[in-house]
């Protein structure tokens, strides 16, 4: 039987539209559908200091009803870009690294006992095409976000998915733009 009342998961959209809602010490987003209707969230959950001090940064994306979907673990390495994704029970079941690339930028999302997802890209246009093979399977692009919030720095950004992804690699693909964002930011700070 089916309830109308009961929440559609975030997993079930085929466009996903990332929305930065805070700034200057977190990555906090809010994640829309194409109509503009919040189906999720994205929010720092250990940004007390700097990173020097506090050593990894983590987040938890959340359905739009509060329930964890899964955790994104920024940690504190040096000269790499690694993230973790867990699950809800704290269980790690994807791994992104950075790529090294002399054009744009590579990102490999590398899910346990599934797919292997390359993001490849440009960082500062928040352009991608994720692909696992030589089939895409999502695209990024940026979507305006407003004056207020450009003059801000906040970034907004789609990501499309094929109807024929899994859940485990939609989950792969938010925490690979989760990821995206955080290397952007770290690049932006260090030119």
């Amino acid at each position: 039987m089916e309830h109308s009342n009961c929440p559609q998961s975030l997993l079930n959209h085929n466009t996903l539209v990332m929305q930065q809602v805070t700034g200057f010490m977190s990555n906090d987003f809010q994640i829309l559908d194409d109509s503009g209707a919040a189906v999720g969230n994205v929010a720092t959950t250990n940004d007390a200091g700097p990173r020097w001090l506090i050593g990894s940064r983590s987040f938890a994306v959340t359905e739009a009803d509060g329930r964890f979907l899964m955790g994104v673990t920024d940690p504190m390495d040096f000269m790499r870009d690694t993230y973790e994704l867990s699950d809800a029970y704290g269980n790690q079941f994807a791994l992104i690294k950075k790529r090294f690339s002399m054009i744009g930028l590579r990102v490999e999302i590398q899910i346990g006992g599934g797919s292997t997802i390359l993001l490849r890209g440009k960082p500062f246009g928040m352009e991608f095409v994720a692909e696992v093979g030589d089939v895409e399977i999502a695209r990024a692009t940026r979507r305006w976000a407003g004056l207020g919030r450009g003059m801000l720095g906040h970034s907004r950004y789609a990501l499309d998915i094929r109807p024929d992804v899994t859940p485990l690699d939609r989950m792969g693909l938010i925490g690979g733009m989760i990821a995206l964002d955080l290397i952007r930011h770290k690049a932006s700070q260090n030119s």
